[in-house]
């Protein structure tokens, strides 16, 4: 049996990202000259390089080092934001020829079959040449217009100035004349190709190479680099893609063998986010999903207020993709030197040695319950750590969620919200269902916890999952997806502010009926209350607890449910804190342009407001009757 082809294909990387784990794939770090290495990245200064000039042609001096130092039957280039979308599904297209997706992520991998060895062998072994398909720059817009041109197109974005074509041509007609009538047509046509991503046969590779930088070499050697903008410094990274295009519509009519496969473009790539608690410090994991940055701001500022100076925080911010992280940070402003804050992405949270088929609303519905099996730290002896999620306000400091706990003494919100839910009348059967699989009538939130690193295996966890969804008869990935689809078209239509993100009843029940199985235990009252509506409280909570909750003391943190979010509802419960302390933090007037946005409501919204009782019970007999 004959060996296979060995494919090698370059991610061109300038800072840590989520990259494809497969040996086919090398990250590059590409105008490494000077700087700190990239771990898991291969650097473009080694051998024979021209990293130097990376400024200006940018991801080709990765490029140029694979052409110079790497061995290889194929050899592929994509980018740490553009990959080839193996799937062979129907993906819609924007005007670009590419697919886009929110998020870089292993999950995001896995869906597109990014770096599925055995799909990409089938896509890429037949055929001579690996490209993206052509779009039409034709009514495309631009700062100048609409242009009929690649060339027109090209200098109307500011990338390349028209002289520089002609300059690109004339270099070409001496060096490579064969190239100089494709060269012409292709800037004259409306046909685009570009981005510099393809794979293909490695005597095809040292064609192109050999094509583009004898001409680029000496335009560049030529071009004066005074008072460009770096955008315009690019310019031979963007006339490189102008000769990838003019070499393949050469190369295609000599009759080499050609795969169209589109792109997927990814709007954030964040770098895997690794939770790790720090020794001799109060650790805080605190999961936003669906919220403003403003909020957060307000929230996290008040728990900055009650630190206590002389002990050390760490706050990580597990949030979604597209949250603003930088405008949260100039909003909450300067942090004391025992407070540190660090970013992650949920979809790019490490999870080690989880079983294989955990998909991305797996982990969405679980996390919160992973944290005791993830988050790394220094020895087994961790103290417990904090985790919160979404909209909270401490009126003390954080460090007394934890003190006092044991190993085993894992905690949680006391689940009144759960209680509410499983009371009313539609939820008679999921009630049942739920008490029968909870050890004890213990309800239980994931809003705030104290939990220990290292209690809890994470296959144990996910075996106890599949197990609770199975016997409750619910896909509670799939609810997830939904409930998160919907409310990202929601959120698109009208602005963070207008509905809140309401976590399927099902998938409550779930995490609370496992923490109740793992042994967790209602943190008290007055170490975090949850806030709620006091008359759902008074109709459906059983009145031992609703008189408990009531009169319940002065707390560390309130957690608000989203029924009762203060940027909702200015008028619910304990909205007044919340807004005493927006008035003293820098989001305040952000706070206010949101409470003042007009949105279009439609006469649903009118009559059934949305995040009321009726808007919900509505939404659950929809659900119902599908």
């Amino acid at each position: 049996m004959s060996e296979q082809p060995d494919i090698k294909i370059l991610v061109s990387c300038h800072k840590p990202v989520c990259t494809p784990k497969n040996d086919m794939f090398i990250p590059v770090h590409v105008g490494s000259l000077g700087k700190a290495t990239i771990e898991g990245c291969q650097r473009d200064d080694e051998g024979e390089n021209i990293s130097s000039r990376n400024f200006t042609f940018c991801e080709m001096s990765g490029q140029y080092w694979a052409w110079k130092n790497l061995n290889a039957d194929y050899v592929g280039q994509c980018h740490y934001r553009r990959y080839f979308c193996f799937d062979d599904k129907n993906h819609k297209a924007n005007d670009h020829a590419q697919i886009e997706d929110e998020c870089l992520s292993p999950y995001s991998i896995n869906d597109y079959m990014i770096a599925d060895e055995l799909t990409i062998r089938k896509n890429v072994e037949p055929y001579d040449l690996v490209r993206a398909p052509y779009w039409s720059v034709k009514g495309v817009p631009t700062p100048d217009g609409p242009k009929k041109t690649i060339r027109e197109h090209m200098v109307a974005y500011g990338l390349v100035k028209d002289e520089a074509f002609d300059r690109l041509i004339s270099i070409c007609e001496e060096l490579q004349p064969d190239y100089r009538d494709e060269l012409v047509s292709y800037l004259d046509g409306d046909k685009y190709l570009g981005y510099n991503c393809f794979i293909m046969k490695r005597q095809l590779f040292d064609r192109l190479c050999e094509f583009e930088f004898s001409i680029l070499g000496k335009f560049d050697s030529e071009f004066s680099y005074e008072g460009l903008t770096a955008t315009q410094k690019r310019i031979c990274g963007y006339l490189g893609e102008v000769l990838y295009s003019v070499f393949v519509a050469h190369v295609s009519k000599e009759g080499v063998s050609v795969n169209e496969i589109p792109l997927v473009f990814f709007d954030e790539t964040p770098k895997p986010a690794f939770l790790e608690a720090k020794r001799n410090a109060v650790n805080i994991f605190w999961q936003y999903i669906d919220g403003s940055a403003a909020e957060l701001a307000v929230s996290v500022s008040s728990m900055v207020r009650h630190l206590d100076s002389g002990r050390r925080y760490s706050l990580t911010l597990i949030r979604d993709p597209g949250f603003k992280f930088e405008e949260f940070s100039r909003l909450l402003g300067a942090v004391p030197p025992n407070l540190e804050i660090n970013d992650a992405v949920v979809d790019c949270v490490e999870l080690g040695g989880f079983p294989n088929g955990i998909g991305k609303f797996d982990v969405q519905v679980l996390l919160p319950l992973l944290v005791p099996a993830i988050v790394k730290s220094e020895d087994d002896s961790a103290d417990p750590i904090v985790w919160l999620e979404g909209c909270a306000l401490f009126l003390d400091d954080p460090s007394k969620l934890v003190q006092g706990s044991g190993v085993s003494s894992e905690r949680a919100l006391n689940g009144v919200f759960l209680k509410a839910e499983l009371n009313r009348p539609f939820n008679k059967k999921l009630n049942a269902a739920y008490f029968d699989l909870a050890d004890g009538n213990e309800a239980l939130d994931s809003a705030v916890m104290a939990v220990v690193p290292h209690r809890f295996e994470s296959d144990e966890l996910f075996g106890e999952y599949k197990f609770l969804c199975e016997l409750l008869q619910c896909d509670a990935a799939a609810l997830m997806s939904k409930a998160r689809a919907d409310h990202a078209l929601l959120k698109k239509e009208r602005g963070y502010t207008k509905e809140p993100f309401w976590l399927p009843i099902e998938v409550v029940a779930i995490r609370s009926a496992l923490m109740t199985r793992l042994g967790f235990r209602a943190l008290d009252y007055s170490a975090a209350y949850p806030v709620l509506d006091a008359s759902e409280i008074a109709a459906w909570v059983p009145n031992e607890q609703a008189s408990e909750w009531k009169k319940a003391h002065p707390c560390v943190v309130l957690s608000y449910s989203p029924g009762c979010l203060p940027l909702f509802d200015t008028t619910a419960l304990y909205s007044f804190p919340f807004w005493s302390e927006a008035r003293q933090s820098r989001a305040y007037e952000s706070l206010l342009l949101a409470l003042t946005e007009k949105p279009e409501f439609s006469l649903k919204d009118e009559m059934l407001p949305p995040g009321s009782f009726p808007r919900r019970l509505l939404g659950k007999l929809r659900r119902m009757l599908r």
